[in-house]
């Protein structure tokens, strides 16, 4: 019987975890690139470790999602190092037992009125 231990499975998701965030700055670079953002590397991990911090606390596990939070906040909302998100946003994505697909939509449509009234 293969026993894992609990120091191998860290090792692990630790691993699985790296993968993820090489994954998502692949594909957050073009993709605010395309929006006329335009990020360095360092930056940009930076900005990954801030919002991975909170993705939890929002009820955002699956990759997906977690991804096109990044998307809404990095691409409308001026990103992580900006501060902290504003209230309207925060009270989108504290709201209990709701879809993360439902939140996220709400948040993306929060950011597109955001972004047309600072025009």
């Amino acid at each position: 019987m293969l026993t894992i231990r609990d120091a191998q499975m860290a090792v692990f998701e630790q691993y699985v975890e790296e993968q993820f965030k090489q994954r998502l700055g692949d594909h957050l670079g073009p993709f605010l690139a395309e929006k006329g953002i335009v990020i360095g590397a360092e930056a940009l991990r930076a900005e990954i470790d801030r919002g991975l911090a909170q993705c939890g606390e929002f009820g955002l596990d699956r990759q997906c999602d977690i991804a096109r939070y990044f998307e809404i906040v990095c691409g409308s909302a001026g990103g992580f190092t900006a501060g902290p998100l504003p209230k309207d946003a925060l009270n989108i994505l504290y709201a209990y037992r709701v879809d993360p697909e439902l939140k996220l939509g709400r948040l993306q449509a929060w950011a597109d009125r955001r972004r047309e009234e600072q025009r």
